[in-house]
């Protein structure tokens, strides 16, 4: 069974019900959709599912939203020497509009600042700008099973946040034996090795696992210093330096695990994942249908309206 891959998005709003409407709105939309009400929220997401942009509401210059801003953007850093996340697209959605403070939040490094009440058309059209890349819907296949082998839990962790997908069994090792007892009496169909975190006494290990499995993919990622060995290029579908690009790394995993897809869809004219549904813009019928759906009987009702006060 194929599916696709849902983009993921994450909403930083400290006030639950706006939170809760904007939520169900991009849900409707096509997203994968995650809320966090504070800072550790917001890092223990990222940290878990690594969403493909994030939005945070900001009602002033000392509140939540800022702090969180400004807490992702170090978290995100700290981490760019496993994968490029420091670019990670952040839009604001700002309750105000004055020079002085717009200019404050761009210095911070956010990719758009939209304001309030929000165009909820223009939400999307700056999400899909936002996180568009070669165009390609990102397809997986249900239950295919991926191993990580890394050293560094923090590592495993990244590498797990960036497939992560309920479609997908995912399991990580951290020793060389594990890795091979796994691999012999479990089987999975995709295994990412990280070659800088090897014991130095093993080698060839690409080599050594296709003798056990020779119908597993495998993918190898290492820091910029260590050097492939001819027999692990043989053995391996491709190799990634660190930092590595998430859409690419992400694309390469689902060509491997679902080939037949894949093939079809780079015959395929480039779209984005809205213009395959819509060819385009939302009407105002289908973001008035869209908006009823998400107000509930105690909700205030938002119906013929493009812009929701969030």
């Amino acid at each position: 069974m194929t599916i696709l891959r849902k983009k993921k998005l994450l909403i930083v709003d400290e006030i639950y019900y706006p939170q809760l409407v904007l939520q169900h709105f991009l849900m409707n939309a096509g997203y994968k959709v995650y809320v966090a009400q504070n800072s550790i929220e917001a890092i223990r997401c990222v940290s878990d599912e690594l969403p493909d942009l994030i939005l945070i509401s900001i009602r002033s210059m000392d509140c939540v939203g800022i702090s969180a801003l400004k807490t992702l953007k170090n978290y995100l850093k700290l981490r760019s020497d496993i994968v490029q996340t420091a670019d990670l697209p952040i839009i604001i959605l700002s309750a105000f509009g004055n020079a002085e403070s717009i200019y404050s939040l761009k210095t911070l490094g956010v990719s758009a600042i939209l304001p309030k009440p929000l165009n909820m058309q223009e939400l999307l059209n700056t999400i899909e700008s936002c996180i568009r890349m070669d165009g390609k819907t990102s397809i997986i296949q249900k239950d295919k099973r991926i191993l990580i082998f890394d050293t560094e839990v923090r590592t495993q962790q990244f590498f797990r946040s960036i497939l992560a997908d309920e479609m997908l069994y995912i399991e990580s090792v951290s020793n060389e034996l594990e890795l091979l007892e796994k691999i012999k009496n479990e089987g999975f169909d995709l295994c990412i090795i990280n070659l800088s975190s090897l014991n130095s006494e093993v080698t060839d290990l690409p080599k050594i696992i296709t003798e056990i499995s020779d119908n597993m993919y495998i993918l190898t990622v290492s820091d910029p210093s260590y050097e492939i060995s001819d027999v692990e290029h043989e053995k391996i579908q491709e190799h990634f330096i660190k930092p590595i690009n998430i859409e690419t790394f992400r694309n390469k995993v689902d060509s491997l695990l679902n080939p037949q897809i894949e093939n079809e869809r780079q015959e395929e004219p480039e779209q984005s994942a809205h213009d395959n549904e819509k060819d385009g813009e939302i009407t105002q019928d289908e973001l008035n249908s869209i908006t009823e759906q998400n107000t509930d009987d105690n909700s205030a009702s938002f119906n013929n309206a493009s812009t929701v006060s969030v």
